[in-house]
């Protein structure tokens, strides 16, 4: 009878694990079309299959790293969940290294002492979409925030003018933040809604535009806190790690080339950076991911700060 009994309860515990798992897997199956549904996904049944399995694995990958109390950062679901790290980088990131030229150095001029700086709101969060134009985003940025600063315009600028018309840069393939800042230096740059962003390369439609800076500098390391006082200012990154960030301080940076350009927005007392991505509003802390201090992905070696 207790042999009856011990068996009977065994099948119970059997079922009852085998039930979790299938529930598991229905919520994570659940999650799934959720997400795709968010983020305007669409496959077809085979692709549907690995896609899924991508995502579950994902998911996991993050309940194990957030789980890990010793962790400076949080990774979380966005667009690229369910993408492998080589459609990732080969779709957003950049697919050459930066041109190493001789630039005019910025050189602070203030007395200010801040001991931190934060310009998050002035410019607005933007998504380049699957078109690795980060470039453009990032010069336009740092263009945008010292027109605003100077009470020029608070307009929204064009990426898809640079894009389209930097000739020197390739558009969603690849570019340079010299050439883009030189561009509107030269022609300037119209606004967001006078040539709309639609996140492929097309033929130049306006050579020229109303707002022009007069000048762009390079800003050396020990250079980058007082410039940023000033304005917020683009840099080239590696970004190839950044694909699952959500919140916190990122601290898994890699440095093996340039493939993303991003603006600096500013830099708490301890010497961490905020950095503005364009990816979206659903990437990281509402499109801002926090840095350590130094040259974290090495956004130290490549910065420029525009001035009007």
């Amino acid at each position: 009878m207790n042999k009856l009994l011990a068996m009977g309860m065994l099948s119970l515990i059997i079922i009852g694990i085998t039930q979790y798992f299938d529930n598991s897997e229905l919520n994570l199956q659940q999650r799934f079309e959720i997400y795709t549904r968010k983020y305007g996904k669409f496959y077809g049944p085979s692709e549907k299959i690995f896609r899924t399995k991508i995502y579950e694995e994902r998911i996991k990958l993050f309940e194990a790293h957030n789980s890990d109390k010793t962790q400076t950062y949080t990774m979380g679901e966005n667009q690229f969940t369910d993408l492998t790290q080589e459609e990732f980088e080969s779709i957003y990131l950049r697919r050459r290294s930066y041109q190493k030229q001789q630039f005019e150095n910025y050189v602070s001029t203030s007395e200010t002492n801040l001991s931190s700086a934060n310009w998050e709101g002035l410019t607005a969060i933007k998504d380049q979409g699957q078109c690795g134009a980060g470039w453009a985003f990032a010069a336009i940025g740092a263009v945008e925030s010292i027109l605003r600063i100077d009470g020029i315009t608070d307009k929204d600028l064009s990426e898809q003018q640079l894009i389209d018309c930097d000739l020197e840069s390739q558009g969603c393939e690849d570019g340079n933040l010299d050439n883009a800042l030189n561009w509107v230096l030269n022609n300037g740059v119209t606004t967001a809604t006078n040539y709309p962003y639609t996140g492929k390369t097309e033929a130049c439609k306006r050579q020229t535009g109303l707002f022009q800076i007069k000048g762009y500098q390079k800003v050396d390391p020990n250079q980058m806190q007082p410039a940023i006082i000033k304005s917020p200012i683009a840099a080239s990154v590696d970004g190839s790690s950044w694909i699952f960030y959500k919140s916190g301080v990122f601290n898994r940076c890699s440095f093996e080339e340039f493939n993303h350009d991003v603006l600096i927005i500013g830099f708490k007392d301890d010497g961490t950076w905020i950095v503005k991505n364009s990816w979206g509003q659903w990437w990281g802390e509402n499109g801002i991911i926090r840095l350590p201090k130094g040259n974290s992905c090495g956004i130290q070696e490549q910065s420029f700060i525009a001035y009007a």
